[in-house]
């Protein structure tokens, strides 16, 4: 009988959450100062908790189902014995009137508080609702199933996952822990189900700040830090299985229990340093961006220990130290691994051969380029508007220390080292937000007129006030007077922006729940708070019998949902090329391995265990085939087009192999003999006819390639591989072609000129296309599409001169 599909999901989901975390927690006796902060914190020790179980049960090799039912059984057994001691249940404590009047009318100038906690408010639902959208997903981007989830695919097969380089396993390990207790790795939907919560548990450290303090630049960077998600992030990337968003939770994280430390150094000793540094050795456990909180966070420990006055400061910063020490040992075993040759590092690789020779200043100005361009150069207001807001929170004196002390060093490494992709940058983000928000203080207190700044500005700024302000409103009223027939254009297309839509689709509702919700703050503030019991005995006996339930009732079906997941996997990579393969596979079957650089190939459902990974040439020869089957004895061929020279797809043919299909660039090639009999060529000829008949050039260019190598004298198929050549894409093939079909059959000398004169003429290469398009209208005067193009060609000269 097969394990309750539904129950196990729950249990994977609590155990990936709060439970490990919260029962620390309790271990502790940490005093928690709100409800956020004992969620937040249960989380991120859970996750580190779960990583620390993997590794001692792989270590021991009891990583098996009985092992962790038996620990996530006593887990359980745990936290109802501490609820029954304490009381069996929780209450509920809508905020009193103090609470609301302090959050909506702080002592920060301005009266806008209502409106920013709106737009955190419609943040935060919009993050929730992408989350729970989400669920029921599986992995859909590249690195998801082809590295990490094949390292978390690894842990539960007990298999050795030291190709990992310097990546650690955190999440791994976590997302392995659900294929235990739900007995498959085809079942992703639980694992990825926690991604979206890192940058949701991320905004929630801005809430619970400012619900703490008051202060405005906190709930400013919440606002700003979902923009700068939705900003640089699609959607599908915020719930993917990348950790980069994990490490930048982590990282903010850090940050947190340091501001925390204070309050909590007072009640609570050692934990008050073992917090910050618990959270950046889990920070970098996410991901090697990750170090940089770790360096930080032992920076400010020495601090402490130098400037402590009292006697034991210097034994506590030693054991917070030692923690960092004993978390980050991953890199030490790591780093051995490599250097005695066991192991591969990937560093080199990734901060300087990716960048192709670029020098330092190349990457600082792509870096930037990358940002600003994210959504379109369109956008760029709204970049300039956050660079803006950042570059003026040195004039405050917390987002001065965050903007010099942490954000600035860490965007100079992403720039400098890591900016071949813009996720790298997602550490910094919480950081440059909460910068983002002091800026806009300052901005809004020097509009008002009111000093607002942490430090005296500048005399001449502050005697130039009226007048700068003068100056700016004149200056905006002549550029909106000069430039308004461009931005009425600007805001046209802005409005069009497929990314405008989305967010609008996005935040329509979470806005329109916040506004109601503040609304009701505004209006029905009370007294005293209202409790609410809430019973947690029923809580949990509800959801057992509705989980038994739907069990039994035949709602969940386990078959069934793989296979959903199964379908789901399929579209991972290129989904139209993985589409072809799928259909071929079932058409005609595939008995061995398939020699690809296609990455994918390694995860695709029914498909991976044909993967057969090679590293092809630039320039496939005859030699390097010959090898190939030598050595391997593949059934298919799948990599780049541009691989293939003519010659070698004559050689193919020769040897019982033709080109199936050609899809997004790649080229499947498959044995005839291995697969089913060999294609003859009348049989060949009429496929490839009725294709070219029906408009289908790129279906026909595979077999047409095929006919050209058999009989590379017929001007026929070489002016049809030509012309399908030149509609794919391939102008190369397509002009080689069409000079062999010139020479083997004058009597095609209109259509060959034809067809090249307009490719030429795209190619820019406008006097060849002159020639070939005059020789035309010599053979048909009446040809008014070669006349056509010869007008292109004189408008595109006159236009160069």
């Amino acid at each position: 009988m097969s394990n309750p599909l539904l129950i196990t999901g729950f249990l994977s989901l609590c155990q990936l959450t709060f439970l490990p975390g919260w029962l620390l927690l309790k271990a502790s006796r940490w005093h928690s100062r709100s409800f956020l902060q004992t969620c937040i914190y249960s989380f991120a020790l859970t996750i580190l908790t779960n990583y620390l179980i993997v590794m001692v049960l792989c270590a021991t090799r009891l990583y098996s189902l009985p092992a962790v039912a038996s620990l996530v059984a006593l887990e359980w057994i745990l936290w109802l014995y501490i609820l029954a001691r304490r009381c069996p249940g929780f209450d509920i404590a809508v905020p009193s009137r103090e609470d609301i009047k302090l959050w909506l009318h702080s002592s920060s100038p301005g009266s806008l508080n209502p409106v920013l906690l709106v737009l955190a408010l419609a943040a935060l639902f919009a993050m929730v609702q992408m989350a729970t959208a989400n669920f029921g997903t599986a992995f859909h981007l590249g690195d998801d199933l082809a590295n990490w989830d094949r390292w978390a695919v690894a842990w539960v097969k007990k298999q050795s996952v030291g190709d990992s380089s310097y990546y650690p396993q955190l999440i791994p390990s976590n997302w392995s822990l659900t294929y235990v207790l739900m007995q498959s790795t085809d079942i992703k939907l639980v694992a990825k189900a926690i991604m979206p919560l890192f940058p949701l548990a991320t905004l929630l450290l801005f809430l619970d700040v400012y619900l703490a303090t008051a202060r405005r630049e906190w709930l400013l960077g919440l606002v700003w830090f979902s923009f700068l998600l939705h900003y640089l992030f699609d959607p599908d990337f915020l719930t993917s299985g990348y950790v980069d968003l994990a490490v930048s939770f982590f990282g903010a994280l850090t940050i947190y229990s340091i501001l925390d430390h204070a309050r909590a150094s007072k009640s609570n000793g050692t934990a008050a340093l073992l917090y910050p540094a618990v959270f950046a050795g889990t920070a970098a456990l996410c991901k090697q961006a990750g170090l940089y909180t770790a360096v930080v966070v032992v920076v400010w420990l020495i601090s402490r220990a130098v400037g402590g006055r009292h006697s034991k400061t210097w034994g506590r910063v030693a054991i917070a130290l030692g923690v960092i020490l004993v978390l980050d040992s991953w890199y030490v075993i790591v780093h051995w691994n490599v250097v005695h040759g066991t192991a591969v590092s990937n560093i080199g690789y990734l901060t300087n051969d990716i960048y192709g020779g670029r020098s330092y200043s190349q990457r600082w100005i792509a870096a930037f380029r990358e940002i600003s361009s994210a959504r379109g150069s369109s956008f760029a207001p709204f970049v300039w508007a956050a660079i803006t807001s950042l570059l003026l929170s040195i004039f405050h004196q917390r987002g001065r220390w965050a903007l010099v002390g942490l954000f600035v060093p860490y965007y100079c490494c992403w720039a400098f080292l890591f900016s071949y992709d813009i996720r790298n940058i997602a550490l910094g983000l919480p950081i440059g937000a909460y910068c983002c928000g002091c800026g806009c203080l300052i901005l809004a207190g020097f509009l008002k007129g009111r000093n607002t700044w942490s430090v005296n500005p500048p005399r001449l700024v502050r005697n130039l006030h009226g007048t700068s302000l003068l100056a700016a409103g004149a200056a905006l009223t002549a550029v909106a007077v000069v430039v308004a027939p461009g931005l009425q254009r600007w805001v046209t297309w802005v409005t069009r922006s497929d990314w405008v839509r989305e967010s609008v689709d996005l935040f329509t509702w979470p806005l329109l729940i916040a506004g109601c919700l503040v609304a009701l703050m505004l209006l029905a503030l009370r007294q005293g708070p209202i409790k609410i019991r809430v019973s947690l005995p029923a809580i949990l006996i509800c959801i057992g019998s509705m989980s038994i339930a739907a069990e039994k009732s035949g709602l969940i079906d386990r078959g069934l949902l793989t296979i959903q997941q199964r379908e789901q996997l399929k579209l991972i990579g290129i989904p139209s090329l993985n589409r072809h393969i799928y259909e071929y596979a079932e058409r005609r079957g595939i008995s061995g391995p398939i020699a690809t650089d296609y990455r994918m190939l390694t995860v695709l459902p029914g498909l991976k265990e044909h993967n057969l990974t090679i590293s092809f040439p630039p320039t496939i020869t005859d030699s390097f085939l010959e090898e190939l089957f030598r050595r391997t004895n593949p059934c298919c061929l799948l990599t780049s087009a541009s691989r293939f020279p003519r010659d070698v797809t004559h050689w193919l043919a020769t040897n019982g192999y033709e080109t199936v299909f050609e899809e997004d660039g790649w080229r499947f090639v498959a044995h005839g003999q291995s697969t089913g009999p060999s294609i003859a060529p009348e049989d060949l000829t009429e496929r490839a006819d009725e294709l070219f008949n029906s408009g289908k050039y790129k279906e026909a260019l595979g077999p047409y390639e095929l006919l050209v190598a058999i009989n590379p004298r017929d001007a026929t198929y070489q002016y049809r591989f030509a012309f399908c050549s030149q509609l794919s894409g391939k102008p190369d093939d397509a002009l080689s072609a069409y000079a062999l079909a010139l020479d083997e059959s004058p009597e095609l000398e209109q259509w060959v000129r034809y067809n090249r004169g307009g490719l030429l003429l795209a190619l820019g290469r406008l006097h060849e296309a002159e020639s070939d398009l005059r020789r035309v209208l010599e053979l048909a005067p009446d040809n008014m599409g070669a006349r056509q193009y010869l007008l292109e060609v004189q408008r595109r000269r006159s236009g160069a001169k």
